[in-house]
């Protein structure tokens, strides 16, 4: 599929290296990772130095006779690898090869997400571990939906390896229940990931009064991804026979409401176009016995703005502690007037963003952010102690406690 948006590949890929390596012969990790570029971008990179540091670890020949899993030593270790991850080195050859899979990957990813994830995970393989299903799914910081969805399905069956066509019948039945309860503007939104990796990466992106525009063969493919043929058919109509070339995610609602007969909305009903956020599925965190035999009866919940959970509530996994429960009130003010410069209220919006984020991987992304927009060095010694609380709460929840 590349060839069909090559040109918008090729621009995105350009605004990334402007704005990380340059012309020098050589970048950290941790100067893309601070870098204004798309997070599945980060994502990316961040997954390939993560494996390569796992295959080092592989070759390694530990004696029985050293206490490598004692507690402290392994709080140790993760600090070494963070260190050793972050400052991982790209030559300019490494990374304009690992930069064109990431680009390509994303943009494929993004349009269409079932056939990216099924080639991406099995490669040409009939079956495949679920460990390495799992590592694999770090690269895909997108459509969240689906892969948490995806997590608890194999957890509740305590699934070791899955096979191909089970995997698409899994995505393709999460799909089918996103598609079929959500109006127009919430499967019009659903695309708005796709609309901001392009906006991102290309900052000429052509903008409407009613928002930016993606590429209505973006929107073609991805709808053909999910097997939604009416909306398919109606969007080449208005390419071939209108001349249609781009659309904005507000006109995409319009033509998709056409195409389904759903009634306009009324003025007040329609959201700001620059403030539409992705419809996305909050499912919830602990499975109760009666719904083990159905990971999907919850996947209705908590999606898009006519969810009953209210917007400014946060959505606690019960599998993990409270960050508010983690910090004493001395760390609480060390980490406010050290990390967030004496700014309360940042310190808890900050929380409050990590606070509903059920793995580590979503957490350590997060953190991630958060350090490189407050231009926080993740190595100084308050950074790696937050970094350590939060990661207590993934490594032994039932263990991380309050910090006398």
């Amino acid at each position: 599929m590349g060839f069909i948006f090559e040109s918008e590949i090729s621009t995105i890929m350009n605004t990334v290296r402007a704005r990380t390596i340059g012309e020098e012969d050589g970048v950290k990790l941790k100067a893309i990772l601070a870098a204004d570029v798309h997070p599945a971008i980060k994502a990316y990179f961040r997954a390939e130095v993560e494996k390569l540091l796992q295959q080092e670890r592989e070759k390694e020949v530990r004696s029985g006779r050293f206490p490598y899993g004692l507690p402290e030593v392994k709080g140790l270790q993760r600090q070494i690898d963070l260190l050793l991850i972050h400052h991982y080195e790209f030559d300019r050859r490494e990374f304009e090869s690992i930069l064109d899979e990431s680009v390509h990957f994303q943009f494929n990813y993004l349009c269409r997400p079932r056939w990216t994830l099924q080639e991406f995970l099995f490669e040409s393989r009939r079956s495949a571990p679920v460990s390495v299903v799992l590592r694999k799914l770090k690269y895909c910081v997108e459509y969240r939906y689906l892969v948490e969805i995806f997590k608890r399905y194999v957890s509740d069956r305590g699934l070791a390896e899955i096979g191909y066509e089970e995997f698409r019948l899994v995505i393709e039945r999460i799909d089918h229940e996103v598609v079929g309860t959500h109006n127009a503007g919430e499967l019009a939104r659903l695309l708005r990931p796709l609309v901001e990796f392009i906006d991102m990466g290309i900052p000429e992106t052509r903008v409407s009064e009613t928002g930016p525009l993606l590429p209505v063969n973006a929107a073609i493919v991805f709808f053909e991804d999910k097997k939604i043929e009416d909306i398919r058919k109606r969007l080449e109509v208005e390419r071939d026979q209108n001349g249609i070339r781009e659309v904005s995610l507000t006109d995409l609602a319009r033509i998709i409401r056409q195409v389904r007969g759903e009634p306009e909305p009324s003025a007040e009903e329609i959201p700001d176009h620059a403030n539409l956020r992705p419809v996305e599925v909050q499912h919830e965190p602990v499975v109760q016995a009666e719904e083990q035999a159905d990971p999907f009866k919850g996947v209705k919940k908590g999606i898009g703005p006519s969810a009953e959970r209210p917007a400014d509530k946060v959505v606690q996994s019960a599998s993990v502690a409270d960050l508010y429960e983690l910090f004493s009130l001395k760390e609480q003010k060390l980490f406010v007037r050290k990390l967030f410069m004496k700014d309360e209220v940042e310190f808890r919006k900050a929380l409050d963003g990590l606070n509903p984020l059920a793995t580590w991987e979503e957490a350590s992304l997060a953190l991630d952010r958060l350090y490189s927009s407050r231009n926080v060095d993740p190595f100084s010694k308050v950074a790696v102690l937050f970094t350590e609380k939060i990661f207590s709460r993934y490594s032994d929840p039932g263990k991380a406690k309050k910090a006398i």
